[in-house]
């Protein structure tokens, strides 16, 4: 089914869709060849062994320019923390902001990983070139249950509107980008207007990258319970028909199957209610995590097109 379904969306992309094409990535040739072993594996080993792979390539990375608020809180929880990524020098104009949801399975999953540069090496890409960035901890199952981390996402985008602009940033220019899990959060948050802000939340699009769209489709009970029956109740995908706002979609080539299905069937859904296809693109050479993980290294596989995404919606700040 998967198979055949990501058929489809391929001959969507073809015809219809605004496809990302460019990819310049200078990855070391055996690192990139490990990937491709590792292939559309995803385990605990395959992540900690692509982190070892992409460590070293974060070694000589210059973060100078750049300074880091850790912990800020946004609600009553340990969890509801986030990290601000801002130029160290004062910007010349208000900056657009990008909130990143990190991934995790539901379960696990911090901001900043210790002894590795994940996920500040989002924070300090993004922000040494001119948008003020957040990395968002979010509440983690199976404590806290289906729809806690959409909470969460709210949560943080009301401490980003009424703290953002003390930072440089301009709060009515507001990008979220969701990954894995996070990316089931955002796209609930997008999608499911109950769940969003009534006093305007400032968004001026999202990136989705390799999310969850829906839960029938992946094994996390821990996060979206037993009962399979209300599935369908918590999918973002059965509520496209709400909010539109610019959508960029991204997937690696070496995503797990299960998560083929999820990107694709939400990529068509979307392009049947526009009758236009929102962009999308395909990370050649990576795996679910080395798309994340190389964001900062000399590999601009997707860092130069999600700036792209947020500069053709208003001018980067300088």
């Amino acid at each position: 089914m998967y198979r055949r379904t990501f058929f489809v969306v391929f001959i969507y992309v073809l015809f219809s869709a605004t496809l990302v094409m460019a990819q310049i990535s200078t990855t070391p040739p055996e690192v990139t060849a490990k990937i491709k072993e590792m292939g559309k594996n995803l385990s605990l080993e395959i992540i900690g062994a692509t982190a070892k792979l992409y460590v070293p390539l974060h070694g000589n990375v210059d973060r100078s320019g750049v300074k880091a608020t850790k912990d800020e809180q946004y609600g009553p929880e340990e969890r509801h923390r986030l990290d601000v990524y801002a130029p160290s020098e004062k910007v010349s104009s208000p900056m657009p902001i990008l909130v990143f949801v990190i991934g995790g399975g539901f379960v696990v999953g911090n901001k900043s990983m210790p002894g590795t540069p994940f996920y500040d090496n989002i924070g300090f890409y993004f922000a040494k070139r001119g948008i003020l960035t957040i990395i968002s901890n979010y509440r983690l199952a199976p404590k806290h249950k289906w729809p806690a981390g959409t909470e969460d996402v709210a949560g943080a985008l009301t401490w980003v509107r009424k703290n953002g602009e003390k930072f440089g940033g301009d709060t009515n220019r507001i990008f979220v980008m969701g990954y894995s899990a996070g990316g089931a959060h955002v796209a609930s948050y997008i999608f499911q207007e109950e769940f969003q802000l009534k006093e305007g939340d400032g968004l001026s699009g999202a990136i989705l990258m390799s999310g969850i769209y829906d839960p029938a489709r992946y094994p996390a009970p821990a996060y979206y319970g037993e009962d399979k029956s209300k599935y369908p109740s918590m999918a973002p995908i059965n509520y496209v028909d709400g909010r539109k706002i610019p959508l960029f979609i991204i997937f690696a080539e070496f995503d797990p199957y299960f998560l083929e299905g999820q990107t694709s069937d939400l990529f068509q859904a979307l392009c049947q209610r526009d009758k236009a296809c929102p962009t999308i693109k395909q990370l050649i050479g990576h795996n679910h995590v080395s798309q994340v993980f190389h964001i900062g290294t000399s590999d601009e596989s997707i860092g130069p097109d999600i700036l792209e995404f947020i500069r053709t919606r208003g001018p980067l700040s300088k």
